[in-house]
Order: structure tokens, then C-alpha cells, then sequence
């Protein structure tokens, strides 16, 4: 059965598709990150492209940014808070930052209420993004709950729907293997 699409042309509020995207992309600029409370539960990645002047989701097989030779890269997003301000943004990560976000979720099987910082080594735009974790004392309650990494991605690289984050198979491995094979699924 297919819908009229002019049957949708009367709606009373905006979808929350259409919603601005009310977070700011924290990347890490030539000090790294300031020290942020991570609000998320894990890591949500994508191999992504710098194209046409923004970054985006590779799309694979079909992808134009492949097919003119640009280079692909893993980013991870995280929500996060500032600890005064309790301001959210979406942090950016690359894979020289992960390993001590893994061995903290090895070991605690979350990164929420985290405190994560990271710093740029040697301290410049395109240098090294190391990071540090390490518990903390704030109070997670006083945070509000973080909203879904992958919709405000889709959001911001303009993306179709796609599965919902309990219904990817790889998210659960991640929490339903053993610490040794933990690093290896990540």
C-alpha cells in the first residue's frame, strides 16, 4: 500500500527531522577537548568523508566521495556535558583517542559519567588526538538524558532513517563479549 505524499502536507508541528539541530559538533581543535562529563552510554562510529566542504557518512559501495578517491576515516561521537554549564554537544573522536575509552568501558561497562578530555600531541590543528578517562563525582542525575547519537547524525549529515541503535547486532557483541575480545569488536 503506498500514501499519498500530499496527504502529509498538513501537519501541526514540524517532524523532529525537521527540528534544527540544536548541538554543537565538538571537535578537537589544536589543545584537544576541554574536560566533558560523557552522557552517552558507548561510542557510536562511522567511517566518514571530508567532501564538497562538510563531513559525511561513507555510503559505501554507491559512495561519490569513494569513487573520487577521498579519503575515508573512523570518527566516533559521544554525547557530552559541560560539567558547569551542563551544556551538551556531540564530541568527535578519532581512533588514536579510543584506547583509553575501551579500557574504561572494559572496566565499567559504560562511559557514562565519565570525565573525558583529550589533548592534540604535538599541540597542533592536525596533531595526534590522545585522550584520558577516568571516573567521576558529579552526580549523573542532575544531567539530562542524552538523545540518540545516530539520530542527531543522521540529522546533521542529512540521512535517511536507518535501524535504530538496539537493533544493530554489533552494538550488543560489544557488551556481551568477554574484556579480552572486547578491543578486537570495537
Amino acid at each position: 500500500m503506498t500514501t499519498d505524499r500530499r496527504s502529509d502536507d498538513w501537519q501541526r508541528r514540524p517532524s523532529a527531522m525537521d527540528m534544527p539541530l540544536r548541538y554543537e559538533v565538538y571537535r578537537a581543535g589544536a589543545k584537544g577537548h576541554a574536560q566533558v562529563i560523557v552522557l552517552s552510554h558507548d561510542v557510536e562510529g562511522a567511517y566518514t568523508h571530508y567532501w564538497r566542504g562538510r563531513s559525511s557518512k561513507c555510503s559505501g559501495d554507491d559512495c561519490e566521495a569513494c569513487n573520487q578517491n577521498v579519503s575515508r576515516r573512523w570518527r566516533g561521537y559521544l554525547v557530552v556535558a559541560n560539567p558547569r554549564s551542563k551544556e551538551m554537544s556531540l564530541l568527535e573522536l578519532t581512533p588514536a583517542a579510543m584506547p583509553p575509552v575501551d579500557a574504561f568501558f572494559k572496566t565499567h561497562r559504560t562511559l557514562r559519567g565519565a570525565l573525558l578530555s583529550t589533548r592534540r600531541i604535538p599541540a597542533k590543528e592536525n596533531g595526534r588526538l590522545h585522550s584520558t578517562i577516568q571516573e567521576s563525582c558529579y552526580e549523573m542525575d542532575s544531567f539530562r538524558k542524552p538523545p540518540s547519537v545516530r539520530l542527531l547524525l543522521q540529522k546533521l549529515w542529512g540521512l535517511k532513517n536507518e535501524p535504530k541503535n538496539d537493533a544493530d547486532p554489533a552494538r550488543q557483541v560489544r557488551l556481551d563479549n568477554d574484556d579480552d575480545d572486547l578491543r578486537l569488536v570495537s
